[in-house]
């Protein structure tokens, strides 16, 4: 039986349902998560994880659904996407694991992702606060020096002026 043939031959057919992201997730992964973060995050984590062959991934569904009209009913658009992939001999259970392999890397990605960033943010915090008690010490300190030189000034300015005072009347500029 040719693609076309299989094409045209639509049973009525419903999609299958999955497990729950729960179920999913819950298998312990490990994955390689690139050390610079930027535009490129998805492809570097499919890349590093041995992810990068999107010819027979969940991707490739992704591809038919929309070379398929979209107008054409869902149960339709299953079928058409289950018979071309078995025409490429690529089963539907493959398509399916893929999703859930990518579905764990990235999700242990995103969970190393944020235990790095939690640390940084926490490590950064904790900066901030001992910079906090420095300027706190520091102010303390200018608070302290500038009642010593207050309290300096005025004694020099009360003997400067009792010198000033001895000094004009021995001089006899108070007669």
């Amino acid at each position: 039986m040719g693609l076309f043939s299989k094409l045209i031959e639509i049973k009525e057919e419903k999609p299958p349902t999955y497990e729950s992201k729960e179920d999913i997730l819950s298998e312990s992964v490990i994955a390689n998560v690139p050390e610079e973060i930027g535009k490129t995050l998805i492809y570097d984590i499919y890349r590093d994880n041995q992810l990068s062959d999107m010819s027979q991934s969940i991707f490739k569904v992704e591809e038919l659904i929309n070379s398929l009209p979209k107008e054409m009913p869902t149960v339709a658009k299953f079928s058409s996407v289950k018979a071309i992939l078995e025409n490429f001999s690529i089963s539907c259970d493959a398509i399916s694991n893929d999703a859930k392999k990518r579905i764990s890397i990235l999700s242990a990605a995103l969970g190393d992702i944020s235990e790095k960033t939690q640390a940084d943010i926490y490590e950064k915090e904790q900066s901030i606060e001992s910079f906090k008690e420095e300027i706190s010490r520091l102010e303390k300190e200018i608070s302290e020096q500038k009642a010593i030189f207050q309290n300096s000034k005025q004694l020099i300015d009360e003997e400067v002026s009792r010198i000033g005072k001895l000094n004009k009347f021995i001089s006899g500029g108070d007669n």
